[in-house]
């Protein structure tokens, strides 16, 4: 009888609660997640309950500064909502050091191994053996983006919105104080460790008592196809497969990121991601060889904290290994990107079957299960533009200037009014404005052209070059029919705008 109950008790539960309190069964974890025999003294495994809190991150970097004051200390690159500095550790040893990196945990206040997982690497990377790679890299780490979030064990910011949906838009608090430092910094690897549930309610609804997912690690790094081709190749090859293949050595299993749909009742995987709203697309087109983590965590409590610790320190450790032994092909690769004649504004993908690797919760035992994937690296070109030379954005347009300054991206000025022959952007019919808010604003649809026209430019008027290192933001910002632009998170008014205040320069 209880097998007959038990999925849909397993599925109550799952909904009501969301498997916050670490329901997953003892013989599962043992059998397929348990804990490493290792010692990870930071503040959360150095307790039996909760996580760590802002004071205890505090506490702990403050000790390690003061063992290390010669080449660490502390900055501040801004306070949370509810009033908390935000801090980033800057270590550099070298004052020729050839990379440098940027490591963010913590986006997302419910996935503490994000930042547990940063403040073991702290504690490791001064250890004698490590000494070539901290001479390597210029750091900065960001151990608890969401300060407010960590606090309460909470996803989102105090505001109820999803850092990580706000990359582009850029209307959260701790958003712009992360872009601009990120930004400012310039870093050659940028990297955002988070975690992910492993108990979905897509899954909790197949076998006897439900699946889930089997990987320790799920992998994100973009294929937008605005990123340049060999940053991309070189992401892959260089970064991601050497991790994937070092896991696997270690007896982890991991994947490339996928998240669940339906659609018409049928559910498929979304794999990958092109999204300039999300850090690891964001970050690449900002000139920075990017990639998100997603640790298996998510409504586990403290089940596996220690694993989900050492594979979140792992990760980070392959990756500045990666870099470390492929600094030429990593600085060739930023400074000399593969050139684009075309901007890609939307694109089409195919479905195919993939086989995935979960866990029963009945035998306990893993399974593969076939699933409908669509996958952003079999992505092809759906609509383009020819690529510009600049962008000329009118001195009037503060809201797209600001949010222009906080990428701190190169540009000139017009000294004097000058006529310039420009593509100009002209909406060809109204504005489609969605009827719910989508992370505190309602977005909104509109299709333009662009025309040749000579346009009387004023004085101050801002000239945005694409050809500097974080110039492929600009695509991603400034087209305004791309998925993710200015425009699309109403930034801008567009039912104001039949003409934008910004354009596109030619060669």
């Amino acid at each position: 009888m209880i097998q007959i109950f038990l999925p849909i008790i397993l599925s109550i539960m799952a909904l009501l609660f969301q498997w916050d309190s670490g329901i997953q069964p003892a013989k599962i974890t043992k059998k397929w997640f348990p804990d490493p025999e290792i010692a990870i003294a930071t503040p959360a495994l150095n307790k039996k309950s909760g996580f760590t809190n802002h004071a205890e991150m505090m506490a702990f970097i403050e000790k390690i500064r003061e063992q290390h004051s010669d080449v660490m200390r502390i900055e501040w690159i801004g306070t949370s909502q509810k009033g908390k500095q935000i801090p980033v550790i800057r270590i550099k040893s070298n004052s020729q050091a050839p990379l440098k990196v940027w490591m963010q945990g913590g986006l997302h206040g419910d996935e503490p191994a994000s930042t547990e997982g940063l403040l073991y690497l702290l504690t490791q990377i001064f250890e004698p053996q490590h000494a070539n790679l901290l001479k390597h890299f210029d750091w900065a780490i960001v151990p608890m983006a969401n300060i407010d979030g960590s606090e309460k064990h909470n996803r989102f910011a105090a505001n109820g919105l999803d850092l990580n949906r706000d990359q582009t838009k850029l209307m959260v608090q701790e958003s712009v104080h992360l872009k601009q430092a990120l930004c400012a910094f310039e870093p050659d690897l940028a990297l955002d460790f988070h975690e992910f549930r492993p108990y979905r309610m897509d899954f909790l609804e197949m076998g006897t008592a439900g699946l889930g997912t089997a990987y320790d690690v799920m992998i994100l790094n973009s294929s937008n196809l605005n990123v340049p081709k060999n940053q991309r190749g070189l992401t892959q090859k260089e970064f991601v497969d050497p991790l994937m293949k070092e896991l696997s050595e270690l007896q982890f299993r991991s994947h490339d990121y996928y998240s669940t749909q339906t659609e018409l009742d049928h559910l498929f995987l979304s794999q990958g991601s092109s999204s300039a709203r999300s850090s690891a697309t964001n970050f690449a087109l900002t000139g920075a060889i990017a990639t998100l983590f997603e640790v298996r965590g998510v409504g586990l409590g403290r089940t596996s904290l220690k694993r989900r610790t050492y594979i979140t320190y792992l990760c980070a450790m392959s990756y500045l290994k990666s870099a470390m032994q492929n600094t030429e092909k990593v600085l060739a690769a930023l400074n000399n990107p593969s050139p684009s004649e075309k901007v890609v504004i939307s694109t089409t993908n195919k479905r195919f079957n993939q086989s995935i690797l979960m866990v029963d919760l009945h035998t306990k035992d893993t399974l593969r299960i076939v699933v409908p994937t669509k996958d952003a690296k079999r992505m092809k070109i759906k609509e383009a533009r020819k690529m510009p030379e600049y962008y000329l954005v009118h001195p009037d347009a503060a809201a797209i200037l600001q949010r222009l300054n906080w990428f701190h991206l190169n540009c000139d000025t017009l000294k004097m009014p000058e006529t310039i022959s420009v593509e100009q952007y002209t909406q060809t019919d109204a504005c489609n404005i969605a009827a719910n808010k989508y992370e505190g604003v309602f977005r909104q649809n509109c299709n333009y052209k662009t025309e040749t026209q000579s346009v009387q430019f004023p004085k101050g008027t801002l000239k945005f070059p694409i050809k500097q290192r974080k110039g492929r933001i600009l695509l991603e910002l400034l087209e305004p029919d791309a998925p993710n632009s200015l425009i699309s998170f109403h930034v801008l008014d567009a039912q104001q705008y039949p003409v934008l205040p910004y354009y596109r320069l030619m060669n």
